[in-house]
């Protein structure tokens, strides 16, 4: 009502009381806004310093936790590089061992091939000895033969004629015979 009364007083005319009552109130309400004002400011500089202190805690918590992760991947860096030189000196051993091993196996496959090498050889001079020794022997068993065939031969033919002159003998010891008991009888 006030301000309608200042408008009409400004309009019409000013009266000093009830444009010191407006100024007064006016003073009063510009107060009030700026006691309320510095009370916003107060409450919004008190929750800045809290979350100030929020931001500063929340940053040493992550500080902290990016530490403690940075010591744990130090020390899981530090075992996978510690189990990776393992591994990789197991793998060295291995790799050295089998190739210990092929050479061993190389070394012995040579050996064995030399042994079945000779031994192919010796049987093919033992198998040719036999096969010659076999047909000397051969040769030898049939010259024997050959030899007893003649000399049983040669006794066949002494012994045929032996037959025949004992044939003979006897045929004529029989004519004998006959012409003397013919004689005799008569």
């Amino acid at each position: 009502m006030q301000v309608n009364g200042f408008k009409k007083s400004v309009f019409g005319g000013l009266k000093k009381d009830e444009v010191l009552t407006y100024l007064e109130q006016m003073s009063r309400d510009v107060e009030a806004k700026i006691r309320n004002k510095d009370d916003d400011i107060r409450e919004l500089k008190k929750e800045l310093s809290e979350k100030k202190e929020k931001v500063k805690d929340l940053k040493k918590e992550l500080e902290d936790q990016k530490e403690s992760y940075e010591k744990k991947l130090s020390l899981q860096e530090a075992e996978y590089k510690e189990k990776s030189e393992e591994l990789k000196e197991a793998f060295r051993k291995e790799k050295e061992e089998l190739l210990e091993k092929l050479n061993d196996i190389k070394v012995q496959f040579t050996l064995e091939k030399e042994k079945i090498g000779r031994a192919l050889l010796t049987a093919e001079e033992t198998a040719n000895g036999i096969i010659e020794n076999a047909k000397k022997q051969g040769d030898e068993m049939i010259a024997e033969a050959k030899k007893k065939a003649d000399i049983e031969k040669e006794r066949y033919k002494k012994q045929k004629a032996d037959v025949t002159d004992f044939t003979y003998d006897i045929k004529k010891l029989m004519e004998k015979l006959t012409a003397d008991l013919k004689e005799r009888l008569d």
